[in-house]
């Protein structure tokens, strides 16, 4: 078992899928799915008879049509590292042992999941109690966890998987999930550490894979379209948006510190209407509406020198209400719902509270955290602030009580 366990995770390296999935994907030629295959592709234990007769019939070789293959099949198919593995495969290796207590949802807040170009996608994720009874399940933020996998493929193009900028380090909460209660997240898949993942116009599918309770809980898979740019100023302003700097502030939610990333969006604000204003407006607002804290390395650290050896000092900057309440009335123009959708549910719900005090007048009660998301009364008095519909306002307030945290 273990010399076959080498040889079928080599096969894998080469691209080769498990003697069952032959059908899948976009294969070199057709191929017949063969579960009864004595070949390092299938699983000693899964034929009938188990592994004893799987071994008693096992000549130690792959098939013949994977033997092929290897040799002379396209060289992008069978070069280490060429072909993605998901490319081809999907999520299926690890559908065979789901784990169906709980479900995964993905879905863009986009008429028939079309987005306009140059907004960076964000993908609302629900982790959904199936099981028929209560759970316990970790708060920890969905789309920070080590056991998530995304991946993001483009018509025509090797699929990606998405790499946050940050991940969820040291041991989180649990919460009990009653029947049919969720647990959600907003996830900004439009960028990452691997760069800008969705920039270009074309179809999309997004499938993820969270690991609960040490099985795949495995997504739908979600198709998205984006759509061409419609004008000149959408393409000149592509070059800035499309940056590391600005995929990093969007992500957090915002800088008062990194004055090429602030330029890029103050820019996006005066595309009036575009999805893209309404986001990075809030982006802007943010740091504005709260005291701002800036960490300053002083320049004269040599090179090679560590912050910690340089000279440092923190420089605090005031709450802007003024330009805060300027920007919120960029993002929320004609439909504070808009600016929602752009930003994301859960991504808003928590910067709620520091914006509608910024719309108060510094006064606006703060979402307090709870155990599990924020305690319902309070967002439902922050959230009414925002001039919402009513429709919004209890799809918020339900993902307010279940936020990952």
């Amino acid at each position: 078992m273990r010399f076959w366990t080498a040889a079928h995770e080599v096969g894998h390296a080469f691209n080769l899928a498990h003697s069952w999935q032959k059908s899948l994907g976009t294969p070199w030629i057709p191929l017949a799915d063969d579960p009864e295959a004595r070949s390092f592709m299938n699983y000693p234990y899964a034929v009938a008879g188990g592994q004893a007769a799987f071994f008693a019939d096992f000549d130690f070789r792959f098939s013949d049509p994977e033997l092929l293959f290897m040799r002379h099949g396209p060289e992008r198919f069978v070069q280490m590292g060429n072909a993605d593995w998901f490319d081809q495969h999907g999520f299926s290796q690890v559908a065979l042992d789901p784990n169906e207590e709980f479900g995964l949802n993905l879905s863009v807040n986009a008429r028939d999941n079309r987005l306009p170009y140059l907004l960076p996608p964000v993908v609302e994720m629900a982790l959904v109690n199936r099981s028929g009874r209560p759970k316990l399940a970790s708060a920890a933020r969905l789309s920070e966890r080590a056991g998530l996998t995304l991946i993001i493929s483009k018509d025509g193009r090797p699929a990606r998987q998405w790499s946050p900028y940050s991940r969820h380090c040291g041991e989180s909460l649990e919460i009990i999930l009653g029947q049919g209660e969720a647990l959600y997240d907003s996830v900004l898949v439009g960028a990452g550490r691997n760069g800008w993942d969705m920039a270009e116009p074309g179809r999309y599918t997004i499938q993820a894979m969270l690991v609960v309770d040490g099985r795949a809980v495995i997504s739908n898979p979600l198709e998205v379209k984006v759509e061409p740019p419609e004008s000149r100023e959408e393409e000149r302003l592509a070059q800035d948006i499309f940056t590391p700097e600005v995929g990093q502030v969007l992500a957090v939610n915002g800088t008062r510190g990194i004055q090429s990333a602030v330029d890029a969006l103050r820019a996006a604000t005066r595309m009036r209407q575009h999805p893209l204003a309404r986001q990075a407006a809030i982006a802007l607002a943010g740091p504005l509406a709260d005291e701002y804290k800036l960490l300053q390395v002083d320049e004269r650290a040599r090179p090679g020198e560590t912050p910690a050896a340089a000279a440092r000092r923190i420089e605090v900057y005031d709450a802007d209400l003024k330009e805060a309440r300027h920007l919120l009335a960029i993002a929320t123009e004609g439909s504070a719902d808009a600016a929602v959708n752009a930003v994301g549910h859960t991504r808003f719900l928590r910067e709620a509270g520091k914006l509608a005090r910024a719309l108060d007048g510094g006064v606006a009660p703060a979402l307090r955290q709870t155990g599990l998301g924020f305690d319902a009364v309070r967002a439902g008095d922050v959230i009414a602030g925002f001039n919402l519909g009513q429709d919004m306002q209890r799809m918020l307030a339900l993902k307010a009580n279940g936020l990952s945290i």
